[in-house]
C-alpha cells in the first residue's frame, strides 16, 4: 500500500508521537516513553518502516548561502535568500527503541507539498519558488542542471521531487520547474502532482485572435490561423 505522514505511528510494538522539534518514543506494552529524540526543526510528519523511523522537518535557512561555481564564473554565483525554507529528511534505527541510532539526514530546499512511503520506498515532493537566483539544493550542494527539466513555459516554481531507497539508504533527486505545487496523490505504481497554471497575456491574445479569426474574410483568416500555427 501507500503510507502518508502523520505525527503518529505504530508498528504494534511501539507508538512514536511528534511534537513541535521532539519525537517520543513509547513502549505499547509498558505505557512509558523509552527515549525521546531532540531533532532541534519543527517536526512535519513520521514514517515507520519495520524498525526504521522516518522524520520529516522544515527548518528555514537563517541567513543568506552564497553557492561558488566549480569553475570561475561571476554570473554563476548563487545566493540563497534567508527565510528560505528547507526540508530535512532525518532516518533512525529503532532496532533498540530505547537506544535511537541516527542512519542518515537529508536535506532538500522547498516546503514540503506531501511525502510517501510505498514499500521500501519514501517520495518527497518541495515546492521552491524560482528567483532572487535560487536554485535547488540537495545536503547543501546545487542540484545538477542535468536533474532539471522545464515543464510549464512560464514557471514561478521548482517542484522538486526525491526518492530514497530506505534499505540501501541510496537517493535520487529531480526538479521541475512548473507553477506552484499544491496536491499530490500517489498509487503503488504512479506519483501524480498538481500545480496552478495562471493564464499568461500571451495565451489570452491568441485566444483571443483564434476566436476572431471565425468572423473575417478568409484571406484573413487563413493568414492568422498559418501565423498561429507557426508561433
Amino acid at each position: 500500500g501507500v503510507d502518508e505522514p502523520d505525527i503518529a505511528k505504530t508498528n504494534g510494538e511501539i507508538i512514536v508521537v511528534a511534537g513541535n522539534d521532539k519525537v517520543h518514543v513509547v513502549d505499547v506494552v509498558r505505557k512509558n516513553v523509552l527515549t525521546t529524540l531532540l531533532i532541534w526543526e519543527p517536526v512535519y510528519g513520521l514514517f515507520l518502516y519495520g524498525d526504521t523511523l522516518i522524520v520529516l522537518s522544515q527548518p528555514q535557512i537563517m541567513g543568506p548561502v552564497k553557492i561558488m561555481p566549480e569553475r570561475s564564473c561571476i554570473e554563476c554565483i548563487f545566493m540563497i535568500p534567508p527565510g528560505t525554507v528547507n526540508t530535512t529528511i532525518h532516518v533512525f534505527d529503532l532496532n533498540n527503541p530505547s537506544n535511537p541510532v541516527l542512519k542518515t539526514r537529508i536535506s532538500l530546499t522547498g516546503s514540503i507539498v506531501n511525502a510517501r512511503l510505498t514499500e521500501k520506498h519514501l517520495y518527497l515532493v518541495t515546492s521552491q519558488p524560482i528567483g532572487d537566483g535560487a536554485i535547488p539544493l540537495i545536503n547543501g550542494k546545487p542540484l545538477e542542471p542535468s536533474a532539471i527539466a522545464i515543464v510549464d513555459p512560464m514557471p514561478s516554481s521548482y517542484t522538486n521531487i526525491l526518492a530514497l531507497d530506505l534499505e540501501e539508504l541510496k537517493y535520487s533527486v529531480y526538479s521541475f520547474m512548473t507553477g506552484g505545487s499544491s496536491l499530490l496523490y500517489m498509487t503503488p505504481n504512479r506519483l501524480y502532482i498538481a500545480y496552478t497554471n495562471t493564464p499568461r497575456d500571451i495565451d489570452a491574445y491568441i485566444s483571443l485572435c483564434r476566436v476572431i479569426a471565425k468572423y473575417i474574410p478568409g484571406e484573413y483568416s487563413s493568414k492568422i490561423i498559418q501565423y498561429l500555427e507557426n508561433n
